[in-house]
């Protein structure tokens, strides 16, 4: 079976930046993200979700004092590996403007 390839409606940044995803049944997953952007990323994990797995992401850009918390739902839509695709779900107006502040204003990722 070949690979299913999916049209993005957003552009993705490499960035590497640690992140916790839950699944809705409490497993939680930590990795890193190879790239990002408005509608999923892509993270690296030792222990991925299963395919199709509901989940919890939730992002910290930056540290200290200017360091901005991004939480959305979303949903594995691929595992190759130990990297999963993510796409993210009904994210609320606040992270949503979040996000699109950090790759607006910083296009190269978190620095």
């Amino acid at each position: 079976m070949g690979r299913v390839f999916f049209k993005r409606e957003f552009d993705r940044t490499p960035v590497e930046l640690w992140v916790v995803v839950t699944t809705r049944d409490g497993h939680r997953i930590d990795g890193m993200t190879g790239d990002i952007g408005m509608g999923g990323c892509c993270l690296s994990s030792v222990n991925p979700p299963a395919l199709g797995a509901r989940c919890r992401v939730q992002m910290r850009f930056g540290e200290g004092e200017h360091a901005v918390d991004i939480e959305t739902p979303g949903t594995v839509v691929w595992v190759r590996d130990a990297l999963v695709g993510i796409a993210f779900e009904n994210m609320d107006e606040a992270n949503r403007r979040r996000m699109h502040d950090l790759f607006l204003y910083n296009p190269e990722g978190t620095e």
